[in-house]
């Protein structure tokens, strides 16, 4: 039995990664989770794809923030003047807000193949055929 748990620790220490890729340098025991900084981003392409990730994170945090600012003084007010007078009109209170939301959305994926076609343009992408 001590063969047995021996030779699973000697597997799993032999499995650990001892050495860090080309160009990773500022690890600090997190390995396979670095953060990009400037000394890796000597690769081809590199830097096209670290301000990529960058403009989508930037994306992903502005869809998630609010269209409308609640916190302002007398917004509640305003919104319920809003929602009767859509409902007099015939239209679904909240549908300016949900409108706002949708292209916000529609915004960022536009945004997002923009950046899909600059990257190829820009010889970014490589084909593995």
């Amino acid at each position: 039995m001590k063969f047995v748990v021996l030779a699973c620790l000697a597997a799993v220490a032999a499995a650990r990664p001892q050495l860090l890729p080309a160009g990773v340098t500022n690890c600090f025991g997190t390995y396979p989770f670095c953060s990009v900084t400037n000394a890796n981003l000597a690769v081809p392409g590199g830097g096209f794809q670290y301000a990529a990730e960058q403009r989508i994170l930037q994306q992903q945090y502005d869809l998630s923030q609010p269209l409308a600012a609640t916190a302002v003084p007398g917004f509640a007010a305003h919104q319920a003047a809003e929602a009767e007078q859509l409902a007099r009109m015939g239209l679904v209170p909240g549908s300016i807000i949900h409108a706002g939301q949708e292209a916000k959305v529609k915004q960022a994926e536009a945004d997002l193949i923009a950046l899909q076609l600059q990257q190829v343009g820009n010889g970014n992408f490589v084909s593995k055929s």
